[in-house]
């Protein structure tokens, strides 16, 4: 079956920490404490590894729970996301520091949404597959700096692996120093961005 499938292959993952957690070889991550994960399972420590192995078997297909999160970063109820936005708030009103700066992650909906109402173009044309999509590489870049997704999770959303939305991002950095059209429309993107609320 797929999901045991795709166990197997983080079991023989070197940097999955899910080896770790089900004592499948010597401790590789430094510092790595799976006492506490395994300690909601069970107290019993063998009683926990295969408590673990099987609920990460039953939810391995699930959809990641953070494509809900406020903002990529905060999960629960609303009342639960009100109080942290108001912790969020309270915090930069005695530290001084701007509510733009305090909230700086967004969603990658509202970048490509940015894209679509600064560039007056169609989602579409960010998502084709083509050499150059200066489109695509500016969303690429603005998730990579301005969202709580990971690498891996942006390349999903573009069919790329995380090491080609790496380079890829790595690469238009590197143009955006001499070529001022990509990065007059990177502004104007930016300047969409700052605007979202909170």
């Amino acid at each position: 079956p797929p999901a045991k499938y795709t166990l197997k292959k983080l079991e023989e993952y070197k940097w999955s920490s899910y080896p770790d957690y089900i004592d499948a070889r010597k401790p590789f991550i430094e510092n790595l404490d799976t006492s506490f994960i395994l300690g909601k399972f069970h107290s019993n420590h063998q009683k926990a590894v295969r408590k673990y192995r099987k609920y990460v078997l039953e939810h391995a297909g699930m959809e990641n729970p953070l494509n809900d999160a406020y903002k990529g970063f905060v999960l629960g109820s609303e009342d639960f996301v009100s109080k942290i936005k108001k912790k969020i708030r309270d915090y930069g009103e005695k530290r001084e520091i701007p509510e733009s700066k305090i909230y700086k992650l967004i969603s990658a909906d509202e970048v490509i949404n940015a894209l679509v109402s600064s560039l007056s173009i169609n989602k579409q044309e960010i998502f084709e597959k083509k050499s150059g999509n200066t489109l695509q590489h500016i969303a690429l870049l603005l998730m990579k700096k301005n969202t709580a997704l990971s690498l891996n999770q942006i390349g999903d959303l573009f069919k790329m692996d995380y090491g080609a939305v790496a380079m890829a991002t790595r690469r238009f950095e590197r143009k955006l120093k001499d070529d001022s059209s990509a990065q007059m429309m990177v502004d104007r993107v930016m300047r969409v961005l700052r605007n979202v609320k909170c």
